[in-house]
């Protein structure tokens, strides 16, 4: 190419060489250009948007914390407990590589000490509104406490949380999802790393990432240490796994009671719809945005639609179910979780622990969705009229702390249900 622009040079004017020479130079910018901006397209899209997520990069002193990693912050909400923030080398409490982020809190000293106490990292980074991204995070929990292994693991809890905009505040985070780790090992015999992973649908153009510690009790003698390491935030696919980023819709305070409707008719009154049971195979409604890709189970007298790694299965009658009951197979959640019929009539069902009611459908019926807590549990409770109207039909799931994950998975999964 060069040999052929000396030579077109060599038969042309003075000012149609400079003219081609600018135009030369004007297309190889471009293309650098381009080349440039292709790739940094694409180490947004793949490439970890946290700084210093393996902590490999080193650490800095932040007041009123300790040592934490470069491009981390730090908050507590200081009270009567003893904070820390290192870095930690030690191989066994170190998952990848030689660093690891290490939080702790320590009551050993101390002959009072304050309940809901927190300490956490977080960090904001750049993503684009309306696209997904996957979170994830490895962590360890270890105590001085010889009896730690079998005291409530409840006690101490690890939180993820997200927000969006330019100023992050941890106080104000929404959400804040359990990340389930319930194993405590001795502080001088580590065990292994628990994995977390999640995925977040940007709003803004600014978001930042919260990893926290909670110690919810006043209890005093303990040192808890918590090591996280390998954390990342990488772009994803949209799918059922997308945590939500809405509070729920609160229930209006001229609503009607849970189990009535404006007129003042009994939920359990109401006609069956002629397309629930006209026919003993009916067609299989559109499935709700976010499980295109759900498997479905059928029972006797349900069909439904459930997330991939869910293991739903027909369990033997018990108490007051009746016609057919299954188990919704949720991966490590030992508790309740369960979706079948029972002999108690819709309306006589009345949780007395109820935070929050909302009207909903459920396979062509009105129906009713309670999120219930209690001290140290919360139960999303899906409910309408059995067959024929008569008893009650329910999808039920007791965990230990809030997980909104599971809860928008429930949320569709009713949607899916079909009756026959």
């Amino acid at each position: 190419m060069a040999k052929t622009v000396c030579r077109f040079f060599s038969h042309t004017r003075p000012q149609q060489r400079l003219a081609v020479l600018l135009l030369f130079v004007v297309l190889m910018t471009t293309l650098f250009w381009l080349s440039t901006r292709a790739g940094q397209a694409t180490s947004r899209v793949t490439g970890n948007l946290l700084v210093n997520g393996g902590f490999e990069e080193g650490f800095v002193f932040r007041e009123g914390c300790g040592h934490v990693g470069k491009g981390w912050s730090c908050f507590t909400n200081h009270g009567q407990t003893l904070y820390g923030f290192y870095d930690d080398q030690w191989p066994p409490v170190v998952y990848k590589g030689a660093h690891s982020q290490l939080i702790e809190l320590d009551t050993k000293n101390l002959g009072v000490a304050d309940p809901d106490r927190f300490a956490g990292i977080y960090q904001t980074v750049q993503v684009e509104p309306g696209a997904a991204y996957l979170f994830e995070m490895h962590g360890m929990i270890r105590s001085t406490d010889p009896a730690s292994t079998i005291r409530d693991p409840f006690r101490y809890r690890v939180q993820f949380g997200w927000s969006f905009g330019d100023k992050p505040k941890w106080q104000a985070v929404q959400r804040w999802i359990d990340v389930g780790w319930n194993t405590y090992y001795d502080r001088l015999e580590p065990g292994r790393f628990s994995p977390f992973s999640a995925k977040i649908l940007a709003q803004e153009a600014q978001m930042t990432i919260y990893v926290r510690v909670w110690k919810k009790w006043g209890d005093v003698g303990e040192e808890l240490d918590v090591n996280l390491d390998n954390l990342s935030l990488v772009g994803s696919s949209v799918d059922a796994l997308v945590l939500p980023t809405l509070e729920p819709t609160p229930r209006p305070p001229d609503a009607p009671p849970p189990l009535l409707l404006s007129g003042g008719t009994p939920v359990a009154d109401l006609p069956t719809p002629p397309s629930v049971y006209g026919g003993r195979f009916i067609p299989v409604p559109g499935r709700p945005p976010g499980t295109a890709n759900w498997p479905r189970y059928q029972g006797d007298h349900v069909v439904f639609a459930y997330p991939r790694t869910w293991e739903p299965i027909r369990v033997p009658l018990a108490g007051n179910a009746v016609v057919e009951e299954h188990r919704l197979g949720i991966p490590d959640l030992p508790y309740d979780q369960v979706l079948g019929f029972s002999s108690t009539p819709f309306g006589d069902l009345q949780p007395p622990e109820a935070i929050l009611t909302s009207q909903i459908t459920i396979g062509g019926k009105e129906g009713v969705k309670w999120l219930r807590q209690g001290p140290n549990y919360i139960i999303y409770e899906y409910c309408t009229s059995g067959l024929n109207n008569e008893g009650s039909f329910c999808v039920r799931v007791l965990l230990p702390n809030s997980n909104p994950m599971i809860e928008l998975q429930l949320d569709r999964l009713v949607q899916t249900i079909v009756f026959y």
